[in-house]
C-alpha cells in the first residue's frame, strides 16, 4: 500500500532537498546494481540481515551509513514459540 501511494506521487520524491527514488523489487540486486551510490542504506528485513549486508557495503560511498537491524529475532530465535511455528 506505501509503495503504490508514492508511485502515484511519481517515481521521485523530493525531501528536504534529496532525491528518493520509489522502486520494488530484489534489494540485494538493485544495491550490487548501484556500487558506491548511496549516501545511507537502513536494512529492516523480515528474517536475517546477513544476507543483504554484503551488498549494502558495496552500495555505500565512503563514509557512508549503514544502518541494520531485525525486529522479529525474538520470533525466530525461539523465544516466543508460539509465533516461531506460525512462520
Amino acid at each position: 500500500r506505501g509503495f503504490a501511494a508514492a508511485r502515484e506521487r511519481g517515481s521521485y520524491l523530493h525531501a528536504g532537498g534529496a532525491r528518493l527514488e520509489v522502486s520494488q523489487g530484489d534489494a540485494v540486486a538493485l544495491m550490487r546494481a548501484r556500487r558506491r551510490h548511496f549516501d545511507a542504506v537502513d536494512l529492516d528485513p523480515y528474517g536475517c540481515v546477513a544476507e543483504l549486508l554484503p551488498a549494502a557495503v558495496e552500495s555505500l560511498r565512503d563514509g557512508g551509513l549503514l544502518c541494520a537491524s531485525c525486529t522479529d529475532l525474538g520470533a525466530l530465535s525461539g523465544r516466543y514459540g508460539d509465533g516461531c511455528a506460525r512462520r
